[in-house]
């Protein structure tokens, strides 16, 4: 998107840029007058928006204040530029006619360096299996590659290391990798870089994966002694609930219940005379199964 203020534009706190899980999705800032922030000041990046994809268009000075953090790259107009004590810039500052002045900063391009790719990235990609997420990336032309690493994350901005898989043996050959997660997000980001051997490294992209929880979910009620009882395995661990309805649409039962992967029998604590209900089970707030039960 495109945003355009007409005037000089200062902001405090923090600024949230949302890219709603489209990794290559564009933020263009143009401010016709000066830029500045408060101290403290943040820029923060959620749901997939890259850093190298946002840019920042002032005509006028622009003014970083203390220990603020700030993403994108910064096109500076005939004008100076000040980055202060302590800030953080994830991007490049850039100006065409004005002084740059800085003050024992942190900055970090995205944009990687000018040598030649130790490698050619092929795809990344993640698919759900049975509560797993399968992870693949595929390569070739590996002539300095050292190290794979992917990472996780469940907002798109704050990632940890998940796992660091090894290269294969230097070719000009197509190399497919695997790596299975086991325990994912119900909907989570992932991300994967490669660390050639000078210790430099290159990320490749960010993806989103959601699992599938019907697929994964196995489901068995049934009826002993009047009392429905529920069997069930393959759930992504998390808090659910079984609720049970008559067929008239009256709740007859609710409780809580903490799914797992591995099987668990539940108890509806209610005794039920003769008939048709209906049970619903969720997990995360979402439904994941709901069927018949005959109580005879």
């Amino acid at each position: 998107h495109t945003y355009i203020m007409n005037a000089a534009t200062t902001f405090t706190d923090s600024l949230y840029l949302n890219a709603e899980g489209n990794f290559n999705a564009v933020f263009v800032i143009k401010i016709k007058g000066a830029l500045s922030t408060s101290t403290f000041s943040k820029v923060l990046l959620r749901n997939g928006t890259q850093a190298k994809n946002v840019y920042w268009v002032v005509d006028g000075a622009v003014s970083i204040n203390d220990s603020s953090v700030f993403n994108g790259t910064i096109i500076c107009n005939n004008a100076a530029i000040n980055l202060s004590t302590g800030v953080t810039l994830n991007g490049r500052a850039l100006t065409t006619g004005g002084a740059l002045s800085t003050a024992s900063v942190i900055a970090t391009s995205p944009f990687g360096n000018c040598n030649t790719l130790p490698l050619k990235w092929l795809y990344f990609k993640g698919t759900p299996d049975k509560g797993n997420i399968s992870l693949a990336w595929g390569t070739t032309n590996e002539i300095n590659n050292g190290f794979f690493t992917i990472e996780k994350s469940i907002d798109g901005t704050m990632f940890k290391k998940l796992t660091i898989v090894n290269t294969a043996k230097e070719s000009g050959a197509q190399y497919h990798y695997l790596f299975t997660d086991h325990e994912p997000y119900k909907s989570g980001y992932y991300r994967i870089s490669q660390t050639d051997k000078d210790g430099h490294r290159n990320y490749y992209c960010t993806i989103l994966v959601k699992m599938n929880l019907n697929q994964s979910f196995n489901t068995l009620p049934y009826v002993q002694n009047n009392y429905i009882y529920v069997r069930t395995s393959g759930a992504v661990p998390g808090k659910g609930s079984i609720e049970l309805y008559n067929i008239e649409g009256k709740k007859i039962s609710s409780q809580k219940i903490m799914l797992t992967k591995e099987v668990s029998i539940y108890k509806i604590e209610k005794y039920l005379h003769k008939g048709i209900y209906v049970l619903y089970i969720e997990s995360e707030e979402e439904k994941v199964y709901h069927g018949k039960v005959m109580v005879q």
